[in-house]
């Protein structure tokens, strides 16, 4: 009994168990030729994304929204510009409130939130770059994500210092 198959058409050997010779597409089996169809397959990119589970098309549209949550030397060098930020805001924020520095307490806390914005368009562009150019190139979504992202956390931390600050 023979151990290999030989394709009628090029004369290449191949295993007992192959079925097509991947060279010339002849079925070793009956010695006739494939024709391999070529053309491009359209996909209705609405019904694709139907049939994603909602976990998954949230996922999706995180990923395409905020890039540099998936990009980790973005969203480490975001993290640790965040933590400055927000340090630089408190103690603008503890100097206004505690010491009533007003206007060195001002400025530091606005220094804080453009550090903060820097790192948050980090996250939001996916890419290290300038604030002034990320807020350039932003498109909408953009926009409203790091208008959210930008008021959420520094309120926060306004609201929490207001009402923990002690009574002047």
């Amino acid at each position: 009994m023979a151990k290999h198959r030989t394709c009628p058409c090029c004369g290449k050997q191949y295993d007992m168990l192959a079925q097509l010779c991947v060279t010339c597409g002849v079925d070793l089996l009956t010695g006739k030729q494939h024709e391999a169809e070529v053309g491009i397959v359209e996909v209705d990119e609405d019904e694709q994304e139907a049939t994603l589970s909602v976990p998954h098309r949230a996922f999706l549209y995180t990923q395409a929204a905020l890039p540099g949550m998936f990009r980790p030397t973005v969203l480490i060098g975001a993290a640790l510009v965040i933590m400055v930020g927000v340090g630089i805001m408190f103690a603008g924020l503890v100097m206004l409130l505690s010491f009533m520095v007003f206007f060195t307490g001002m400025m530091m806390a606005a220094a804080g939130v453009v550090v903060y914005a820097q790192a948050v368009a980090w996250i939001v562009r996916g890419e290290y770059t300038i604030l002034i150019d990320a807020l350039v190139e932003f498109d909408s979504t953009q926009w409203t994500i790091f208008m959210t992202l930008l008021a959420l956390p520094p309120g926060t931390l306004g609201i929490l210092t207001w009402l923990f600050a002690p009574d002047a």
